[in-house]
């Protein structure tokens, strides 16, 4: 599957840009009087009436005050005497912003005074200079998946004995691969859990049969390991797939691709005319910020020696493999996933529980740093689609707004609450952010700038300056 995606520019989408110049206020209209101090706007820039003019033009310098450059429009309302305006209501007349202090019909903004019901706001103004998506959530550099794979094999009970309460303790997340053809009540409880917790489920199959093995039923493996799923978990149905011993031929990987309900798994290694193992499903270790292919997501598996790792050498010379991978991905504003198993028990290559804890440790703290996304594989893949489908595009009024083209198919299929940066134009700049009437929390980010949430289905974002 290829995917038409929008253009980045330096590691974010760019979604508009608005240099500092003001708005431009009411257009000036030949033929029209307009009183002294009116403000009107004429090949890109501002002008106020100097007196009472008729019919003359900008920029006669005896008849009218140039303000300055101006862009885009003003999206207010203007005035209507016979409309009704209740408190806070903005509308434009004579080129200015007025607000209501309360109800109102029909008393004119100009007339009104001090004590009045009228407020004049001036010269509309925007909040903001421009908006992009943040490649990863909250401004974050990179971002970093942990699957733990064999759930339900029964010597991998330390995912839940100790992998678990260990992320659970950090307010951290991972995701656990159930084999679900071997789990018992036990597992099902854990797998609860862990979805309570915030953690992902994915399938690892029904029955851990290799791909390319005479055995392997795709519809049994990739559908009856998520129908298995649904029924123990109240509905849930698993979003990503991963091959046993990380292996699939051309026609088990083309119907992933069409399975019901899975959007994204992990490369497997290929197969070669002669049925033997190329191991290449991990070449390359972190995937970048723009996904070329969510069934051909990149990993770095865990062994006790680095053996088979991209990181071999490094762990030789005394590097700790774990704290690599991410490094890697923080250098490279890309995506790392992790491959483990066990913590502590008697699976294949179990991570011992000391190395486990230092290695939360150490992602908590570039989590904390704002360096890092800590996050399931489904909800990584659902951001950078989400980021790059939803296409945001910024309004620049007196209150600037941000709106989504929720159009596609894409953006509906991924949607999931992206991060914009939006940077203030004023030095000091605070801005308040609101969606569907909801007050949004902003993140102080860097250059003048802020991070919001927002979720592209729930509406334009409304921005002020505070």
């Amino acid at each position: 599957m290829r995917l038409k995606r929008c253009v980045f520019v330096a590691g974010t989408l760019l979604l508009s840009t608005q240099a500092s110049a003001a708005l431009c206020t009411q257009a000036w209209v030949e033929g029209a009087a307009y009183p002294a101090g009116t403000a009107i706007s004429y090949a890109s820039h501002n002008y106020t009436a100097i007196s009472d003019i008729a019919g003359q033009s900008p920029p006669a310098a005896s008849l009218w005050k140039d303000q300055g450059e101006c862009s885009g429009k003003i999206d207010l309302p203007e005035w209507d005497i016979g409309r009704v305006y209740t408190v806070g209501k903005q509308v434009i007349y004579q080129g200015y912003i007025y607000q209501a202090k309360w109800y109102t019909q029909g008393e004119n903004p100009e007339q009104s005074g001090q004590w009045d019901v009228w407020k004049n706001l001036g010269l509309p103004k925007p909040s903001v200079a421009f908006v992009q998506s943040s490649s990863w959530k909250n401004g974050a550099k990179a971002a970093y998946s942990m699957l733990h794979d064999d759930l339900c094999a029964w010597i991998t009970d330390g995912q839940i004995d100790y992998a678990a309460p260990a992320l659970k303790q950090r307010g951290l997340v991972a995701a656990f691969g159930m084999i679900t053809g071997t789990c018992g009540d036990k597992h099902w409880a854990a797998a609860k859990q862990f979805l309570a917790d915030g953690n992902e489920i994915y399938s690892h199959t029904r029955n851990h049969i290799d791909a390319r093995s005479k055995d392997w039923d795709a519809t049994g493996q990739i559908n009856g390991s998520s129908d298995d799923i649904a029924a123990h978990l109240a509905g849930y149905r698993p979003s990503f797939f991963a091959w046993p011993s990380d292996v699939a031929a051309d026609a088990p990987l083309a119907y992933l691709r069409t399975a019901s309900g899975y959007i994204g798994g992990r490369a497997p290694n290929r197969i070669a005319e002669n049925g033997g193992v190329i191991y290449d499903g991990h070449t390359g270790v972190i995937n970048p910020a723009q996904l070329a292919d969510p069934y051909q997501v990149r990993w770095d598996l865990y062994t006790d020696q680095g053996q088979w790792s991209a990181y071999e050498e490094q762990v030789k010379a005394g590097g700790d493999l774990l704290n690599l991978h991410v490094d890697a991905a923080i250098n490279q504003g890309g995506w790392a996933t992790r491959t483990l198993h066990g913590v502590n028990d008697g699976s294949w290559m179990s991570v011992p529980l000391a190395q486990y804890n230092i290695h939360l440790d150490y992602i908590k703290a570039k989590a904390d740093a704002g360096l890092l996304w800590v996050a399931g594989p489904s909800s990584v893949i659902k951001y950078t689609y989400a980021r790059d489908f939803c296409k945001a595009t910024l309004s620049t009024t007196h209150v600037s707004t941000v709106s989504f083209d929720t159009s596609t198919p894409e953006c509906k299929k991924y949607a999931t609450p992206i991060s914009l940066q939006l940077y203030a134009l004023s030095a000091n700049g605070k801005l308040s952010a609101r969606q569907k009437g909801k007050a949004l929390n902003l993140i102080a980010g860097p250059a003048n700038s802020y991070f919001v949430n927002v979720d592209p289905l729930a509406g334009a974002v409304t921005l002020s300056a505070q």
